[in-house]
C-alpha cells in the first residue's frame, strides 16, 4: 500500500492538511475523541488519532448508511512518522477495494459513505 493520503494504492492522490480544533459540521460542533490504539469507528465519530507512539489502524463501520460520516485528524502531527491505516471493513474507499494509509502529518479529513459502488469518499 502506497503511504499517501487518499491513495489506497492506485487511486487518485489527494493531499489534505490543516488543523481540526473547533471545526464544525454545519451548525453542529464536533465532539472530538483521542484514540491512541486500534479502534473501530462508528458513524458520526470525530477522531483525533495520536500515532506519536506507534502506527495503528482505525476500522470503518461495517454497515454504514448513505451519508454516514467519520472525521479523522492527526492529533500530534505524526502521521508522517507513524502512519495511520484506515481499514475499509470489506467496503470500498474512493471506489477501491483497498485500505487507505495516511502518511501526511497534520492531515484532517472526512469520510462520507455514499453507496456500495463508491463506498467511503474523502470530502
Amino acid at each position: 500500500v502506497t503511504p499517501i493520503l487518499g491513495t489506497p494504492t492506485s487511486g487518485v492522490a489527494t493531499t489534505l492538511t490543516g488543523t481540526a480544533a473547533g471545526l464544525t459540521a454545519g451548525n453542529v460542533k464536533l465532539a472530538w475523541t483521542i484514540k491512541t490504539t486500534t479502534y473501530t469507528a462508528v458513524a458520526g465519530d470525530a477522531i483525533m488519532a495520536d500515532t506519536n507512539s506507534a502506527a495503528f489502524t482505525i476500522t470503518l463501520p461495517a454497515s454504514p448508511a448513505a451519508n454516514d460520516v467519520v472525521d479523522i485528524a492527526d492529533y500530534r502531527g505524526t502521521f508522517g512518522t507513524n502512519n495511520l491505516t484506515i481499514a475499509r471493513n470489506s467496503l470500498k474507499i474512493m471506489g477501491l477495494s483497498e485500505d487507505m494509509v495516511v502518511s501526511v502529518s497534520n492531515a484532517r479529513f472526512r469520510l462520507v459513505y455514499i453507496d456500495t459502488t463508491v463506498g467511503w469518499r474523502i470530502v
